[in-house]
């Protein structure tokens, strides 16, 4: 069966000023028709009459059609958040993953891959929409926490760059199923190269050089899979 991804994962805009829609973050179907996840930091402090979901497919915000979530709601601890749509309105949507029945979690080295919408300002008040598919793989998996949040999650060997909060993250060998939702970026530095010399005043002088590199975090979804689908 050929999948096109595309249709399952959209671009979500919140109205923060009057009749001004600003790119959010990314959302897509899960479960059944209707109902779409997100991360709860994209939809912070909204209500669902200022929360638009891009039903027509575009390439900037300007032009696009959208429609608003019936109702909204966040998970007390974790970074997630529903919406749930009007089935007119419904876009495709993917299976909960299972994990293994032995680990309670996927493998680590389980091959992965996420798709999204990273912003990209194109000039003062317009973002480009731009997709962007990554793969990889589960690295570890371990309990997240941050901003007063905690849930089960992944490391994943790639970045959750800005604006693919709320991407799916997708079995390489079944599309259909989601494993996961990215969430955060771990940062950590190496030092590629390192100077120490004496300038004429002997004073020490030392010059570093560092590689950051990033990781996404990816909550899990199974572990939430019957609040998900009480929704």
């Amino acid at each position: 069966m050929t999948v096109n991804i595309k249709t399952y994962v959209r671009p979500l805009g919140v109205q923060r000023q009057r009749r001004q829609i600003s790119f959010a973050g990314t959302a897509f179907g899960v479960e059944r028709p209707g109902l779409v996840v997100t991360a709860a930091h994209v939809v912070q402090d909204a209500t669902p009459d200022r929360l638009h979901l891009e039903i027509a497919r575009t390439t900037t915000t300007c032009n696009a059609q959208f429609r608003s979530p019936r109702s909204l709601v966040v998970h007390p601890s974790a970074d997630v958040a529903l919406l749930t749509f009007d089935e007119d309105d419904a876009i495709p949507y993917f299976e909960l993953a299972k994990p293994p029945d032995d680990i309670g979690g996927f493998h680590l080295g389980t091959e992965i891959l996420s798709y999204g919408y990273p912003r990209r300002i194109q000039s003062p008040g317009r973002v480009a929409l731009e997709p962007r598919l990554l793969t990889g793989h589960i690295q570890r998996a371990f309990r997240h926490q941050r901003a007063g949040r905690s849930y089960s999650a992944y490391e994943l060997s790639f970045p959750s760059v800005d604006g693919q909060s709320g991407s799916p993250v997708l079995l390489a060998n079944d599309v259909t199923s989601a494993v996961a939702m990215a969430t955060d970026n771990f940062e950590s530095s190496i030092v590629v190269d390192q100077v120490e010399e004496h300038d004429a005043q002997d004073r020490l002088e030392r010059h570093i050089t560092k590689k950051v590199i990033a990781y996404g975090v990816a909550l899990a979804l199974w572990p939430l899979a019957d609040w998900i689908r009480s929704a």
